[in-house]
């Protein structure tokens, strides 16, 4: 009897540990690029959830107690980093007392910290705005610092979860394939693209990678509203140029619309995240939509 007891609590064991490896791993994201880019790495050994809704400006959150309850469970943490989440997400992992997301552990992952940063083209007030010391970190704009990104993922969840390291390493590879590819295609359409101004540096990686010039910000700092007086100089300096107004859906449009109006350009808002759910394919949805707008500016 005593020994049927015994092996019935160790197949009850065994089938918990079973239960245990075969469930999911939590990863945490930011923002909704990089949830889509591990979505599809991950596959089905991976649950994503987005702390950063892609109609929020991913700067300026707040430690919401749902972004606290995601983190507590996280078995892993990706980020974009160079000061993108820092008015937010260290109090986030503060108060969630998670040890395996906390900076510098296996289960943290910082995405600036494995590509190459363009540095920002404008100074910023430092008792107002964002500042982003180490370089600009809207990484997720352009499809090959992506494809870079996918590798780098495909590399931290296969040490995250050794069993499965070479499904994930498989497909990080083909999506950093179809990134190339789509950042191969969008530059033979973009050629001869009109030069833009944007609301924030936000889009600066996507406007580099196709050698789009970035003509102004109607920010006149980094993280500052537009202001009359900027306005006017914009519109002095862009008369009788070719360009478009950019801004995100989240972003206010009266400066866009009136700079545009006086220039006589087109003002557009476009995503500047996919949605929260979704995969590669819906990231690069989002970046087609900058190339059919900007193709076919006349």
């Amino acid at each position: 009897m005593k020994s049927n007891t015994l092996l019935s609590a160790a197949a009850a064991y065994l089938g918990l540990l079973l239960s245990f490896s075969a469930q999911a791993l939590d990863i945490l994201t930011t923002t909704a690029s990089l949830g889509a880019l591990t979505r599809e790495i991950g596959g089905d050994q991976v649950k994503v959830s987005v702390m950063a809704p892609p109609d929020r400006d991913p700067h300026d959150l707040t430690a919401k107690p749902s972004l606290l309850s995601l983190a507590r469970s996280a078995d892993g943490l990706v980020s974009i980093g160079a000061g993108l989440e820092e008015g937010w997400l260290p109090a986030v992992l503060e108060q969630a007392g998670n040890p395996r997301i906390q900076p510098g552990q296996p289960g943290a992952l910082i995405a600036t910290q494995h590509v190459e940063l363009i540095k920002e083209t404008r100074e910023g007030n430092p008792f107002f705005g964002h500042i982003h010391k180490q370089g600009n970190p809207h990484i997720h704009m352009d499809p090959v610092r992506m494809a870079s990104m996918a590798t780098t993922l495909g590399e931290w969840l296969a040490h995250l979860d050794t069993p499965h390291a070479a499904e994930y390493r498989s497909r990080a590879q083909q999506s950093a394939q179809r990134l190339l590819a789509f950042s191969q295609k969008a530059s033979a359409q973009l050629q001869g693209a009109p030069g833009v101004v944007l609301y924030h540096e936000d889009a600066l990686y996507f406007l580099t990678r196709f050698n789009i010039p970035l003509l102004g910000t109607l920010e006149p700092s980094p993280g500052v509203p537009p202001s009359a007086t900027h306005l006017q100089e914009l519109m002095q300096a862009l008369r009788g140029k070719r360009g478009v107004v950019i801004r995100a859906p989240y972003q206010a449009d009266d400066g866009a619309a009136m700079l545009a109006h006086e220039l006589g350009w087109k003002a557009v808002a476009l995503p500047m995240e996919p949605a929260a759910n979704a995969d590669l394919q819906g990231y690069l949805a989002m970046l087609e939509l900058w190339v059919s707008t900007l193709a076919k500016q006349p």
